[in-house]
């Protein structure tokens, strides 16, 4: 009986001595792997604290991008509606009227298309399908 319980104590009052002593071996490991979990979520923490400022920072980017994008396209925009109305003005002080009503037509036809072509390729993708490249 001795052969299959080695560690146990010869006095049997020892006993729960050792197994306190056991306990006290268990509980010095579970504090080890607890201060090891807390240390792993405070660099996870950290981590995702400085992922969502890289990431707040690169959407503060790409807003402003945008939006210089979308003043220079309202800066084109003006200007070259500018001077199309001046050559329209231009032409009508030369009493040139042939000129402003083929520019007309022109502009129509190329927004007409414009318009056509973005309603096909609206009815030809479906809302769920991923864009092309």
């Amino acid at each position: 009986m001795s052969e299959n319980n080695i560690n146990l104590p010869a006095d049997p009052n020892q006993l729960p001595l050792k197994f306190l002593e056991f306990q006290k071996e268990e509980l010095k490991v579970r504090e080890k792997e607890i201060e090891a979990r807390t240390a792993s979520d405070e660099r996870s923490y950290k981590y995702a604290v400085q992922s969502m400022q890289v990431q707040a920072g690169d959407l503060e980017l790409n807003r402003t991008h945008q939006r210089d994008i979308i003043k220079k396209i309202f800066w084109f925009a003006g200007i070259s509606l500018t001077l199309i109305l001046g050559f329209f003005a231009y032409a009508l002080y030369l009493n040139k009227d042939e000129i402003v009503k083929e520019f007309v037509k022109a502009i129509l036809y190329i927004a007409a298309g414009g318009v056509g072509g973005y309603g096909y390729k609206s009815i030809k993708i479906k809302p769920n399908d991923p864009p092309a490249n």
